[in-house]
């Protein structure tokens, strides 16, 4: 079971790339690799080193990670930090920092996904272009007891199959033996009584800014839900039916919901 006072993000620096880099060594482009340190060391990566390059795009990208904290909370996301250094290869072993750059996570969870970063050591307007992108993991359990519906057009001799997901994915619940409809206040309807139980991982809430054309200067995000939706879907022999569509969100705020 997940612990409550954890939060689970999902982490992907797609591409990192170099721009205007200068050589700390005197002429020539430099021969430069990439560290890469995700809240001080609960991630490190370093590049390999690519030669002879001002505007290198190192390799080792997209690279993915779970980065799990007890402090996701937006204040203390602020104080972390994803550090970028840049340093010129000289020989077997030594190495000149050509420049640092970092950005805080806090920037990182909300938004953009792509930052131009100045290197803290411009002898030219040096700089670092990052892909990244940081989404919240949300676990969700959800249980479904019982299913009623009525189509339009629904005769008595049709057989129908149920699926239940999330949009874009696979079904986690498939039913395909419903029961034959049945006469309910003038209506045919089919009607399953079970239990039924899964566990999802998705990127349900999310750090999301207010639209800047209505942001005070000293406005905070927040955490707000995606738009991720609960899916309901009735194969039948005449084809499959509209999707009916509950949003995750109300389960999370109601425990439960029903609809028609």
């Amino acid at each position: 079971m997940a612990d409550p006072k954890k939060v689970t993000f999902e982490v992907t620096i797609e591409e990192v790339k170099g721009e205007n880099l200068v050589s700390q060594s005197g002429g020539g482009k430099p021969s430069t690799f990439l560290k890469v340190l995700f809240d001080e060391w609960f991630t490190h990566i370093t590049t390999e080193k690519k030669e002879d390059e001002d505007n290198p795009i190192w390799e080792g990208f997209p690279y993915s990670f779970k980065y799990e904290t007890s402090f996701g909370r937006q204040n203390h996301l602020k104080v972390k930090m994803c550090h970028f250094q840049v340093l010129e290869k000289k020989g077997w072993s030594r190495a000149n920092v050509i420049g640092k750059a970092h950005v805080d996570l806090h920037q990182l969870a909300t938004g953009p996904d792509e930052f131009v970063l100045p290197l803290s050591e411009p002898s030219a307007p040096q700089r670092l272009r990052v892909k990244i992108t940081m989404k919240q993991v949300t676990e969700a359990t959800v249980k479904l007891r019982r299913v009623r519906y009525c189509l339009n057009g629904l005769g008595p001799n049709d057989s129908s199959k149920l699926r239940v997901g999330l949009v874009g994915q696979p079904a986690f619940f498939s039913f395909d033996q419903m029961p034959p409809p049945q006469q309910s206040g003038g209506e045919l309807v089919v009607e399953l009584e079970f239990e039924a139980t899964r566990q999802l991982q998705c990127d349900l809430l999310s750090l999301k800014k207010p639209e800047p054309q209505n942001r005070p200067a000293d406005a905070k995000a927040d955490w707000t839900p995606r738009a991720r939706e609960l899916h309901f879907t009735v194969e039948r022999d005449s084809g499959s039916s509209a999707p009916f569509m509950i949003p995750l969100a109300d389960f999370l705020d109601q425990g439960g919901r029903s609809g028609g």
